[in-house]
């Protein structure tokens, strides 16, 4: 089975060809609350609640959060039993509704939609000691950690050194996939010849590298 990827305002849809069957999970976006999306941690009840309950009860603590109607906003979460809380990640329909329609009309079987600054989470591993992994465009850097990502613009910061001053971070801290150091070399094993411009492929490496239920 190929995963091929296709980038569409800030997010990235993951989706299979070659098989008969796939799976479909989809993975929900957040920036930030100016933008009506958020990700974050919620503060998990002091009760028990049954799946369903629990569904509610975040819905309803986001809707408050974003002041937002919670019939707007769809939301994916996982409970981190250590902290007593839930990661929470969430998207305006109407976003995700637009997606779902462009893979519609180009035929894909979407296996995952990712916020593509979520996904850099993934080469974490790989670049420690560093506990940041970075990129940016010309407009904006996508950054992420182990428990949090997100977006800057660079005219908040032109360099990484402004950039970990923003995360409260030191420069070592980040790890940077730029014209000096491309995604490639992260890999064990790569088949050649490999696209020049390695690092405008970072984030779809990234995604590639997301575990996807079958």
């Amino acid at each position: 089975m190929t995963a091929k990827f296709v980038s569409q305002n800030s997010w990235l849809m993951r989706y299979a060809t070659g098989a008969k069957r796939c799976r479909t999970t989809t993975v929900y976006s957040s920036l930030s609350r100016q933008h009506g999306l958020c990700n974050g941690r919620s503060p998990a009840r002091p009760v028990a609640l049954r799946d369903s309950e629990q569904l509610s009860w975040l819905g309803a603590a986001l809707a408050r959060e974003l002041e937002m109607s919670a019939d707007t906003l769809c939301f994916d979460y996982a409970q981190d039993t250590f902290s007593n809380t839930f990661h929470v990640t969430a998207a305006q329909n109407n976003e995700i509704d637009t997606l779902l329609a462009l893979a519609k009309t180009l035929r894909l079987r979407l296996v995952a939609i990712t916020p593509d600054a979520s996904a850099l989470a993934n080469l974490l591993p790989a670049v420690a000691p560093a506990t940041c992994v970075a990129w940016r465009d010309d407009r904006q850097w996508l950054w992420a950690m182990r428990h949090q990502w997100g977006r800057r613009f660079t005219t908040e910061a032109e360099n990484v050194s402004e950039l970990s001053a923003l995360l409260a971070l030191g420069s070592d801290d980040i790890a940077l996939f730029d014209s000096r150091r491309d995604p490639w070399e992260i890999l064990e094993r790569c088949h050649a010849p490999l696209p020049d411009r390695g690092a405008d492929y970072t984030v779809a490496l990234a995604l590639a590298m997301s575990e996807v239920p079958g």
